[in-house]
């Protein structure tokens, strides 16, 4: 068995519980601790997980045997011998993570310094419910880790976000992937070989935002995915909230109108049909029909992402189409202002990549529809992580299942 072989070994003992309980609890929280908290030194570990400190040293020393955390040498004090520090060794193992549309799919492969491993990859291929699709993308997902990290064995395993209803529990998707009695997630682990995580694309998003963006350390977050479709994610209470069945957060489709264009869930006047990518897309069809001056004339069919371009680039008509987007994202917005007074509302997705174009209709669009004393309380801001969002939630979703993050120290001897 090589290197890299025994260090996937021990994180998938981790959770095949192949070590004994209280040795694989102990270093599960080590790492639990490093990863989301930073390097720490064996005293501060002791005094976190409530070991004595030749407990501490022994799992230390063990985890920098199989290389899964480094010894960074001596950090600060305050007086007396400097304590060393240790930190996850971000080569250890690599996360999968996959982002899927309705028309499109990437890839990325991170380390466990939370780091992109080479570049994204942008496959577009519209989504279909067949075994052939999920091949295609098992097949891309494997070219893809073969070259960043030399195959699966080296892989903690694999996050994947879906739009639709998904049930993240039993890892069942009922809007996509229903030609198969088996859960999407297992399709996908037997294909990968990994232990694998789904979860809807906005609620990944979410996770994102929590654990690497604006959303973190914030209690009460709606968290917006706009781009082939309108998801929300919601963090409440410091949690994200997923509901009974795991289908919370289907904001885009609030019927708006009785009278209006059909909605990819079949029914009609769902916001989504106002504020999407697909929206825009219809629109700027439709006025171009009717005349209007735009350089989006000379595109045979504007795609979302050529229309946020095209509006950064001060055209009049696609600013106009990005600005009805905001009017209506804006008065959808408010009920949910009314109802669960947020502190924050994050614009994500690859619309939001429009900025103050998009948020200054929001802004205008709440000032009309909320009680001004509740609207003060939620910020509105664009995501800082752009459209990797989900995929660093895919990412965070993998860590968190792999490594407990609470700990009980009658578990160590």
């Amino acid at each position: 068995m090589n290197k890299s072989s025994e260090i996937n070994h021990l994180f998938r003992s981790f959770q095949v519980t192949t070590l004994g309980k209280k040795k694989q609890n102990l270093q599960r929280s080590i790492v639990s601790q490093l990863f989301h908290q930073g390097a720490s030194s064996s005293p501060e570990l002791s005094k976190k997980l409530n070991v004595s400190i030749p407990t501490m040293n022994r799992a230390l020393t063990e985890l920098s045997k199989n290389n899964i955390v480094s010894d960074l040498g001596p950090g600060s004090s305050i007086g007396g011998r400097r304590p060393n520090l240790y930190g996850i060794n971000p080569d250890a193992g690599y996360v999968l993570a996959i982002d899927i549309s309705r028309f499109s799919f990437r890839i990325a492969l991170m380390n466990l310094s939370n780091t992109f491993v080479g570049r994204v990859i942008h496959h577009h291929k519209p989504l279909e419910n067949n075994i052939e699709y999920i091949d295609h993308v098992v097949a891309k997902a494997i070219q893809f880790v073969q070259e960043g990290c030399h195959g699966t064995e080296n892989l903690i395993g694999a996050g994947i976000a879906i739009p639709g209803l998904i049930n993240p529990e039993t890892g069942n998707s009922l809007t996509h992937f229903t030609f198969s009695e088996k859960p999407v997630r297992d399709l996908f682990q037997d294909k990968l070989g990994v232990p694998v995580y789904i979860d809807n694309d906005a609620r990944m998003m979410t996770q994102g935002e929590a654990m690497f963006g604006l959303a973190k350390g914030k209690t009460n977050i709606l968290c917006l995915n706009i781009g082939a479709g309108l998801g929300m994610g919601m963090i409440l209470g410091g949690k994200i909230f997923q509901g009974t069945s795991g289908f919370a957060g289907e904001f885009g489709h609030i019927k708006m109108l009785d009278k209006s264009h059909q909605c990819y869930c079949g029914k009609n006047g769902c916001l989504e049909t106002f504020c999407s990518g697909p929206a825009l897309e219809r629109q700027a069809l439709e006025e171009l029909a009717k005349g209007s001056t735009s350089a989006l004339g000379s595109i045979e069919k504007p795609t979302y992402e050529e229309i946020i371009r095209a509006a950064l680039a001060d055209d009049y008509l696609a600013i106009r189409l990005i600005s009805d987007c905001g009017y209506w994202l804006g008065k959808g917005l408010a009920t949910l202002i009314h109802l669960l007074n947020p502190e924050m509302i994050i614009l994500g997705g690859a619309v939001s990549a429009a900025g103050n174009i998009l948020l200054d209709p929001v802004n205008q669009s709440l000032n009309e529809y909320t009680i001004s004393k509740v609207r003060r309380e939620a910020t509105i801001l664009t995501s800082n992580l752009g459209d990797k969002a989900a995929l660093y939630g895919a990412h965070s979703l993998v860590i968190n299942n792999t490594f407990i993050q609470a700990y009980s120290p009658d578990l160590v001897s």
